[in-house]
């Protein structure tokens, strides 16, 4: 008997080679972009779970009232503040301080760079990198220490054991000797926290011996641990106390400028982020992965994929179940029970999900890859093949496998045997299951194309909003960290001067975007000017820096070498309104303690940080001796943009022969600002076509059968005079009425969701009614054209050959 149905099952899905073939492709392609996506939500959300006391690990991060009604939020902090939470807030046990540390480091003769960071000696207290070799107790108890991973030791230290060995790093233009005292075992892809080296924080943090006592200037982030049985409300409530200890005036000068105590009764409040939300995260400067509601988005559209293809399998199934007619009246007639029907139907269910399945698995190993490349995910192969990916995998076989195989062979064994040896299967033409089930595919259709339509308006205006720079004709240079950035600048200025491409060359500390040598961000400067504390961005720049950048000034001048401007500085227009007097060129700003810096020009508002962010106040100071900048930008010709990068390369080599070139134009570098948002694009792409795919498989299908069933009624109206284009009319309409009702479903959500995600941007994109019929008409449009083949060919069949069983 067994054999028997698998006989039987078989012929059946062989004689049904179109819906087979829908099933079996629809649902293989579910199966492996859903094991793709989840993979990698699974990935995501696993960051930082390795960390033993994660449960204990926060960062600090700053909350704060502004006098515009806005709330700003940020993780950059004062040198002096993570010592005084240890000593004054009785909930923590231990804090690191976290900035990268230094250049180019050199073991023997060998100079390389590398990712090095200052910590504290907090850090492998609360962190869990385990230390393989070396001083197990405190590994950066010495200024001097230097800690490496495994794979840093095997690559730059190679042979022989590393501890004692000595690495110098670039600090400031001078080499500074350190001893390997520990060396840690390699952090996996899944952590937030990377490095190749650490360094002690105190004595060798950038800037240390300016802002180790500084409160008015932040650098560099900060993570705390709580005591065991302690919690972050309470870690809130004593920074309270802390954060009106030391920074009294600069919460007294924000009530003055019009801010209002926010939810919790406070203007300032440093607040505690749980470290396993800091990947997902804009606030932190080491968050930057994709945001929890993206990763939802990926199980949803992992979710929308299974369940269409589910849907489709349905539909198909009992839409086709009319052809079986005779075969189950019979087998009912010579006293088949109705389990031996269910096992027999639902065993043709099995096979074409378990090929289904199999053929998924293959489409995931096939495409891993090139997925990983696609949406730039840390994926192994080999995690297919984890217990807990096998387990879900065959847990998503057996719930298939009922509900699209059981619903269809439950319907097919309640059918009336009298009818059924007619060979007829009555369905009503308003079959509300199946349309309902239309509908639903539709709903996710609609909802991802219109998600995908606002998601590329939103990243064309990104890419092509003013920023009040000239983006596309400035190439931004890092300096090599070995070389004296004067002497460079020097040479470098040489080699391009009067060559007809180059407009003008300068400077600067700090890189516009994000460069190829992954240099991003800005420093904030705190000071206090009658009686008031301002907060402004800190750039330092060299001559001509207005004139490079293609910035607009609006009062005074540029640096420049006709003046002695080393205690000048170019502020923009927001730092005017918040200075709040007029005629400000000439006015001293105590910013430097030592020496007040004279205003000297006044430039137009310009981005220069990502849109997700409004300009805010920034200082510019001019560094006379170049020393210490980091950043060439030469500004290019219009006309000459392929022989300006040449010439700017070429006089690279000459000044730094064999030393990488890294020179990019700046539209390149604030391009990949928004790597996270076209990521997010490219998934509603993928989704968008994946769901019309299936949802026009099962249309088309469920079309064919339909039609099928209505082959009789088409030959009497064309009889009766019907037009081909009435009959396509009638065919199509039914179906495009629940096509319109899952847009008018999915319309409203697309727009919450999306008008959500765009209030990340200060600038954005307004979602217009246009853009809504545009995919209304998109939708339409394509599920009209795939029931249209079926309609005509229908209305086109000779009303003789429909007819003639009559």
């Amino acid at each position: 008997m067994f054999f028997n149905y698998i006989k039987i099952a078989w012929r059946n899905i062989w004689k049904s080679k179109i819906t087979t073939s829908i099933n079996v492709i629809g649902l293989s392609v579910a199966i492996a972009a859903a094991l793709l996506l989840g993979l990698t939500a699974a990935f995501e959300f696993s960051y930082d779970n390795f960390h033993e006391k994660n449960d204990r690990l926060f960062q600090a991060y700053w909350h704060t009232q502004q006098p515009n009604g806005r709330t700003e939020e940020g993780s950059n902090m004062m040198m002096p503040l993570g010592p005084a939470i240890l000593n004054e807030i009785p909930e923590v046990e231990a804090i690191t301080r976290y900035q990268s540390a230094g250049g180019a480091l050199r073991i023997g003769n060998d100079e390389f760079n590398a990712t090095t960071m200052a910590v504290d000696p907090g850090f492998f207290k609360m962190f869990s990198f385990p230390i393989v070799n070396g001083d197990t107790k405190n590994p950066l108890s010495q200024q001097s220490n230097i800690v490496v991973t495994e794979l840093a030791a095997k690559k730059y230290v190679k042979a022989g054991n590393p501890i004692g060995k000595q690495v110098d790093i670039n600090m400031n233009g001078q080499w500074k000797t350190f001893i390997i005292s520990a060396v840690t075992k390699d952090f996996p892809e899944n952590s937030t926290v990377k490095y190749d080296f650490l360094v002690p924080f105190e004595g060798n943090a950038y800037a240390w011996e300016q802002s180790k006592d500084n409160w008015g200037s932040s650098n560099h982030e900060l993570f705390f641990m709580l005591k065991p049985n302690t919690t972050i409300a309470s870690f809130e409530k004593h920074a309270v106390t802390l954060v009106n200890k030391y920074f009294a005036s600069t919460i007294e000068q924000l009530k003055k400028d019009g801010a209002v105590p926010g939810a919790k009764g406070h203007i300032m409040e440093l607040r505690g982020m749980p470290f396993p939300e800091v990947h997902f995260s804009n606030v932190s400067q080491s968050g930057g992965g994709a945001k929890t509601t993206v990763i939802y988005l990926l199980l949803a559209i992992a979710g929308f994929l299974m369940l269409i293809a589910c849907i489709n399998f349905v539909n198909l199934t009992v839409g086709r179940s009319f052809t079986r007619a005779k075969e189950i009246g019979v087998r009912k007639i010579l006293g088949a029970y109705k389990t031996q029907l269910f096992a027999q139907l639902w065993g043709e269910a099995f096979i074409v999900s378990f090929m289904a399945f199999l053929l998924g698995l293959l489409l995931c190993g096939s495409f891993y890859s090139t997925y990983a490349a696609m949406f730039n995910t840390q994926l192994s192969i080999f995690q297919l093949f984890t217990p807990t990916v096998i387990v879900w995998v065959v847990i998503s076989f057996v719930v298939v496998t009922l509900l699209a195989g059981g619903y269809p062979a439950l319907v097919m064994i309640r059918l009336n045997t009298i009818e059924v040896m007619k060979g007829k299967l009555k369905t009503s033409r308003k079959n509300y299951f199946r349309n309902s089930l239309i509908v639903v595919q539709f709903v996710f259709s609609t909802l991802l194309i219109t998600c995908t339509v606002i998601a590329y308006q939103q990243l064309t205006y990104l890419r092509n909003r003013p920023l009040g720079i000239d983006k596309g004709t400035v190439i931004s240079v890092p300096m090599d960290p070995t070389t004296d950035d004067a002497r460079f600048m020097h040479l470098f200025r040489n080699k391009l001067e009067g060559n007809a491409a180059v407009v003008s060359v300068s400077a600067a500390d700090q890189n516009f975007g994000r460069g190829r040598d992954g240099s991003s961000g800005t420093s904030k400067v705190g000071f206090t000017y009658e009686g008031r504390a301002l907060k402004a961005h800190w750039q330092t720049t060299n001559f001509d820096f207005v004139k490079t950048m293609g910035l607009q000034l609006i009062a005074g001048r540029d640096f420049s070498k006709a003046f002695n401007d080393s205690n000048s500085i170019v502020i923009n227009e927001a730092m005017a309104k918040t200075i709040g007097k007029k005629d400000l060129i000439g006015l001293a700003l105590p910013v430097d303690s030592a020496r007040p810096l004279t205003i000297i020009g006044i430039v137009k508002d310009y981005n220069f940080k990502s849109l997700h962010q409004k300009i805010e106040p920034i200082i510019m100071q001019m560094m006379e001796g170049e020393e210490h900048l980091g950043y060439a930008f030469v500004k290019i010709q219009p006309n000459q943009l392929v022989n300006g990068m040449n010439a700017v390369e070429a006089a690279w080599k000459e000044i730094v022969p064999g030393k990488p070139f890294l020179g990019s134009f700046l539209d390149e570098n604030l391009a990949k600002q928004y790597k996270r948002e076209e990521r997010l694009s490219q998934i509603f792409v993928v989704g968008a076509i994946l769901t019309i795919i299936l949802s026009c498989m099962g249309l088309f299908a469920i079309s064919l059968l339909v039609i099928a069933q209505r082959t009789k009624e088409i030959g009497i109206r064309k009889v009766l005079g019907a037009s081909v284009s009435g009959v396509v009319v009638l065919l199509s309409v039914d179906f495009l009425k629940l096509v319109l009702l899952g847009i008018i479903i999915a319309a409203p959500v697309a727009i919450i969701f999306m008008s959500s995600w765009l209030e990340d941007f200060a600038y954005h994109v307004n979602i217009t009614w246009y853009t809504i019929a545009a995919v209304v008409i998109i939708s339409l449009g394509i599920a009209f054209l795939t029931v249209c083949y079926q309609s005509i060919r229908a209305a086109l069949l000779n009303p003789v050959k429909s007819l003639k069983t009559e």
